[in-house]
């Protein structure tokens, strides 16, 4: 009974796409050769096909199963023919699932208006109401409206230390209006790392090893993930898209959530293929036109935003730390002063023996805080987190008082879209350590360091990778490489009642030492690392001191009976902000040398840097290591 029934079915499905379309297939495909169609724009963007060097075609997506002709990755036209013959060829009921209106619905709906394809609606048509897959996503994301989400950097771990980029899929409003974007949901790319250590891992990702893959996730794990535990803003771009467009760009993402691309760190990378997905859906932007050949999540958020009309408005949810911190400082003196002695021990009876507007004050404040101090713990109901916050919970709710609205400051200076661009380039005059007179030009690929704007960025943060910095003399006309910096990474995390965190910075490259043997010049592999602490000296957050312990370990090969340079030491520096638009930094280095015959190394620097426009400004660096100096003027520009 139960192999009629199926029979049936088949036969049921076979007849009613002949009789529900006009068009055989020899007709579709002809109708499609003569309008062209694989050459349409929007059809190599649902396809991602890119032109190779010597102007052949090629899909970036690398899953066979994403193509319904064996040609499909490098043939635009040969996969149109194939997925339009495949729509008049039956499908057993048994495989529904891998039939073409399943797995591509987002280019069949393409096809369906280009070519007035008369088949049947996606709700009306029989083979789609038994893809219970593809039913499912659908009912359960019912998409209305897209943002582009930007979680802020984050450089304790060195895959989100450029931030991070997704979509967030907007539910359409319940019948009684209301909609909370908790339950929408969040779909990201990201690299599917098979390795763990770094070596590997730093390989891997440069050169395309991992497979990259779409995922969809409640927005709520998101917001766990990066509000709740790693304390990281998050940025929400609501894109203007048309009601086609939205429904076209969910079923893409269908599409690609079933297969994966090769993933590159530099290139085609978390930020990248958000891009192209938006692209294949709504062709008429052109934004990955607006990103260099290497891009960074940040460099997405100012590419939307450069488009016109692309973002309709920006949204900002602060992490956790970010609504504790300005609930507390909402907080009178008196308030804030019980509350530090609430911090030591997390005496409750300290708060619930104030006056009943102080205690509602200092309730809202707790719970907050214990959200950041326990993050991990919450949601175990016998850790004294969870205990903890029932118990101030029991307190809260037995004052039969509203709290009064709070909502958080939104922080307009650290939009990530109003940052300077990602890659600097510079052009400095000055006298180098010889004496001599020297042009200085370097390149820096990203993204930021302590000196730069920091509009848009963490103010005490530096990221740079591929920094490359060299001379040329102008009386002997050599060109000389004094640093390529592979990584500089650094965290100052100023010290305060509710910051203990050490602050560090780390380095990979090569450097030019300018003591020792080959006159006084060689250059050195290597890498250094440093921990300490950060403090604010003043109350108005101007001037930041800070004292680090740090190693350095170099290989130079120009010392054949000691090739190796390990030095150890202290390192004091204060970092100030005079204005709006004008930095100062001074640093004093002395270093142990653990090996050689110098025992100690002396190093001095201090640089004025003017920002006089967003990504424009102007540096005068000093340089003073041992008895040897250097002086430059350099203007810096950002793109």
């Amino acid at each position: 009974m139960k192999l009629c029934c199926q029979i049936f079915l088949c036969f049921f499905f076979c007849i009613s796409s002949q009789i529900s379309w006009a068009q055989s297939a020899e007709e579709a495909i002809q109708s499609a050769h003569s309008l062209k169609l694989s050459e349409d724009r929007q059809w190599i963007l649902l396809g991602h096909y890119k032109k190779k060097l010597w102007g052949a075609w090629q899909s970036e997506v690398a899953d066979s199963n994403f193509f319904a002709s064996p040609q499909g990755a490098t043939d635009p036209g040969a996969e149109l023919d194939a997925l339009l013959q495949s729509l008049w060829a039956p499908t057993p009921v048994a495989e529904i699932d891998q039939d073409p209106r399943c797995r591509f619905p987002a280019r069949l709906s393409w096809l369906k208006k280009k070519l007035n394809l008369k088949f049947p609606s996606e709700e009306q048509d029989p083979i789609l109401q038994q893809c219970l897959m593809y039913k499912r996503y659908r009912s359960v994301i019912q998409a209305e409206s897209f943002s582009f989400i930007f979680s802020a950097y984050y450089a304790n771990s060195p895959g989100s230390a450029f931030g991070h980029t997704l979509f967030r899929i907007n539910k359409k409003s319940s019948a009684d209006g209301r909609h909370s974007e908790l339950l929408d949901h969040g779909v990201g790319y990201a690299a599917q790392v098979t390795v763990s250590n770094p070596a590997l891992y730093a390989l891997f990702g440069l050169t395309g090893f991992f497979k990259g893959i779409f995922t969809n996730l409640p927005y709520y794990y998101k917001v766990r993930e990066y509000n709740d535990y790693e304390f990281r803003d998050l940025w929400s771009y609501d894109l203007n898209l048309t009601t086609e467009e939205v429904d076209l760009m969910a079923k893409h993402l269908w599409e690609v959530g079933n297969s994966y691309f090769h993933y590159y760190f530099l290139t085609q990378n978390c930020a990248y293929h958000m891009l192209t997905v938006l692209e294949a859906a709504a062709p008429r932007y052109h934004v990955t036109e607006r990103i260099p050949l290497y891009v960074i999540p940040s460099d997405t958020i100012k590419a939307i935003n450069a488009e016109p009309g692309l973002v309709n408005d920006v949204h900002f949810r602060p992490a956790l730390r970010s609504v504790f911190l300005q609930r507390y400082e909402r907080l009178d003196l008196g308030e804030q002063s019980i509350f530090r002695d609430y911090k030591k021990n997390l005496d409750l009876s300290l708060l619930l023996s104030q006056p009943v507007k102080q205690k509602i004050n200092l309730l809202d404040t707790a719970l907050d805080y214990i959200d950041v101090v326990f993050p991990e713990n919450l949601f175990n109901p016998k850790s004294a987190g969870a205990q903890h916050k029932n118990e101030v919970l029991q307190a809260r709710a037995a004052i039969p008082v509203v709290s009064e609205h709070f909502e958080p400051r939104l922080p307009e200076n650290q939009r990530p879209d109003m940052g300077h661009g990602s890659t600097r380039a510079s052009l400095g005059l000055g006298s180098n350590y010889l004496g001599k007179a020297t042009v200085e030009v370097e390149l820096r690929f990203a993204l930021h360091d302590l000196m730069d704007p920091h509009l848009g960025y963490p103010e005490y943060s530096q990221l740079e990778f591929g920094h490359i910095r060299g001379q040329l003399q102008f009386d002997t006309h050599q060109i000389r490489l004094d640093e390529f910096d592979i990584f500089r990474v650094t965290a100052m995390n100023p010290l305060s009642l509710f910051q203990d965190k050490m602050s560090w910075r780390i380095h990979l490259g090569a450097h030019r030492f300018k003591l020792g043997a080959c006159d006084q010049d060689c250059i050195a592999a290597g890498f250094g690392f440093g921990s300490g602490f950060a403090q604010h000296l003043d109350s108005s957050q101007n001037f930041l001191g800070y004292l680090l312990l740090e190693g350095e370990a170099y290989y130079d090969v120009h010392f054949r009976e000691q090739p190796f340079k390990l030095d150890a030491g202290p390192t004091a520096g204060l970092l100030t902000k005079i204005g709006p638009r004008l930095k100062w930094m001074i640093e004093n280095t002395y270093l142990f040398q653990a090996v050689r015959s110098q025992n100690e190394a002396f190093q001095f620097s201090t640089e004025l840097r003017y920002h006089f426009a967003n990504n424009w400004n102007l540096g005068l660096r000093y340089m003073n290591e041992q008895k040897s100096d250097e002086t430059f003027l350099t203007l810096h520009h950002f793109y």
